[in-house]
């Protein structure tokens, strides 16, 4: 059976933890653009019926004015290390998303499970 980058992952995860008093960038910057500014529509999903939550506090021009904030420490791991990340050749020339489907697997007979016998 072929492979497909569907069928697959790949994932780099960082994380920050928060601690201490939480909130305080998100109160701080919707005190300096108010309210009016502050909630934009999502830019993944701006025409959605009920929109999904977004707000300027995330943009990373407020990051070196909040470098202990988890999205800051996250946004700063992902510029240093974003460069160094090296996908195996075995996955890069996996065919991509929306390519030819491959067979369906038919579910393996278990011998051991037989039911009404």
């Amino acid at each position: 059976m072929m492979a497909i980058r569907d069928r697959c992952s790949t994932v780099v995860k960082i994380q920050a933890a928060e601690s201490g008093m939480t909130g305080l960038r998100e109160a701080v910057i919707l005190d300096r653009v108010g309210p009016a500014d502050y909630f934009q529509a999502h830019p993944y999903a701006p025409d959605l019926e009920l929109p999904l939550p977004y707000h300027v506090a995330d943009h990373k021009e407020w990051d070196e004015q909040f470098p202990s904030h988890p999205l800051s420490l996250v946004r700063g791991a992902l510029r240093r290390i974003g460069p160094t990340v090296v996908l195996d050749d075995g996955f890069k020339t996996l065919p991509p998303f929306g390519a030819a489907q491959p067979e369906p697997v038919s579910p393996t007979r278990r011998g051991w499970f037989r039911r009404g016998r």
